[in-house]
């Protein structure tokens, strides 16, 4: 049977994501709108914003002048997908330094995210 290929144009709404820049910074990203043509996400780990092309995954809001690309859309296990999601939430929401103190979970999701995307660019 068949590996049932994501594509960018899959991406939907709370999706995670991977990008890179020519220079290799990783960048994780949550999709926060997907429309007319354009994947606007967060990266989840420095808080900036970028709008991504749906059909080449190419950014297009040029943020410090090196556009990256999306290169994994892979699903990721559910417990580490949970743990990004549950992160965000917490950090983005913050009153405190303790609110944005890694948990074990986070700190496991990222560590594996790490490699699962690098296994998983597009091809």
């Amino acid at each position: 049977m068949a590996r049932l290929e994501r594509r960018i144009v899959d991406i939907q709404e709370g999706d995670l994501f991977h990008a890179s820049s020519r220079d290799m910074e990783s960048i994780l990203c949550l999709a926060l709108t997907v429309r007319d043509g354009l994947i606007r996400a967060r990266d989840i780990c420095r808080w900036y914003e970028y709008e991504f092309d749906i059909v080449t995954g190419l950014e297009l809001s040029g943020h410090g002048g090196e556009s990256c690309l999306i290169d994994s859309v892979a699903l990721l296990p559910e417990v580490h997908r949970m743990a990004l999601h549950e992160m965000h939430e917490r950090t983005r929401n913050a009153e405190s330094e303790d609110a944005n103190r890694l948990t074990d979970l986070d700190i496991q999701a990222l560590l594996f995210v790490g490699s699962y995307y690098e296994e998983n660019k597009l091809t």
